[in-house]
């Protein structure tokens, strides 16, 4: 099964303590072999990175940003200190491993260390951060609810008589998340999955206090802020965005029952020492 990650490449973890040292130890996985190259395709949109079972890498038309804050498990508010050229330039990488590659991301942080040059320490830093909590102590917005047991059960596995089956929808992965422009869906998701992407979406760290636990199902829907007040409707891929519909801070509050309050708290973030344009070959 060849896994991607394409576009958008949402694989960031939560902020916290990063989940690979900065600093390499003698036993840093590696690639046995690489090709790096700058891409021809002079800042086209879109890009690509896979993992193929035999144990290859390729990352295609990707900016060196994504490669570092992806392959470090962080977010573009925890990278302090990348240079701007590295959101501009894009790079085609192929590589591969002596055998399957369970976990890519510390052999591309080896592969930045040596074909980039990257030195990087961590720090915590005080920043802005969001503390999330519910708009009413105990209750959830008409969006949000636990996850029902039949469909718990349906998600791990366990083997259900015919009649206690739930009722999949075609459109909707039915376990999991799927995230589409101005939209997100969960079905048996955990409350840190839904709070990445909150994260994610509104640049700073997420510190939970709404006391949520357990998995949910969750369908929010938004007007991002690119496409909101316009005098006529966007068309996105097909998707009517509505320009008039609420802001991702007034959907969490009236679709799920969440508000996001702006406080300043302790941050791990990544702090690059140095990084150079490769060596190609």
């Amino acid at each position: 099964m060849t896994h991607r990650i394409v576009a958008a490449v949402l694989v960031a973890v939560l902020p916290g303590p990063l989940s690979q040292a900065a600093r390499p130890s003698a036993q840093s996985l590696s690639f046995e072999a690489a090709s790096v190259k700058k891409n021809a395709g002079g800042g086209a949109p879109g890009m690509e990175i896979r993992v193929t079972p035999n144990g290859g890498f390729i990352a295609t038309n990707v900016p060196l940003r994504v490669l570092v804050r992806e392959s470090f498990r962080v977010q573009d508010y925890q990278l302090i200190d990348l240079p701007g050229w590295a959101d501009g330039e894009r790079y085609d990488i192929t590589a591969r491993s002596a055998g399957a590659t369970p976990e890519w991301q510390p052999m591309v942080q080896t592969l930045l260390r040596e074909r980039f040059a990257l030195s990087a320490r961590r720090e915590t830093r005080e920043m802005p951060i969001y503390a999330v909590a519910s708009v009413r102590e105990g209750r959830t917005g008409p969006s949000l609810k636990p996850t029902p047991p039949a469909t718990a059960a349906y998600c791990t596995g366990q083997r259900l008589p015919e009649g206690q089956r739930p009722a999949t929808d075609p459109a909707i992965p039915f376990c999991g998340m799927r995230q589409s422009l101005g939209t997100v869906q969960g079905r048996d998701v955990p409350m840190a999955l839904l709070w990445r992407f909150v994260s994610q979406q509104g640049g700073r760290a997420i510190v939970d206090r709404s006391g949520l636990t357990g998995n949910h199902d969750f369908d929010l829907t938004w007007t991002p802020e690119q496409f909101a007040n316009r005098a006529t409707p966007a068309v996105v891929n097909g998707n009517t965005i509505d320009p008039n519909g609420p802001s991702l801070f007034t959907a969490l509050q009236e679709q799920l029952g969440l508000k996001l309050d702006a406080q300043r708290g302790p941050v791990d973030v990544l702090v690059i020492e140095k990084i150079d344009r490769p060596t190609e070959n």
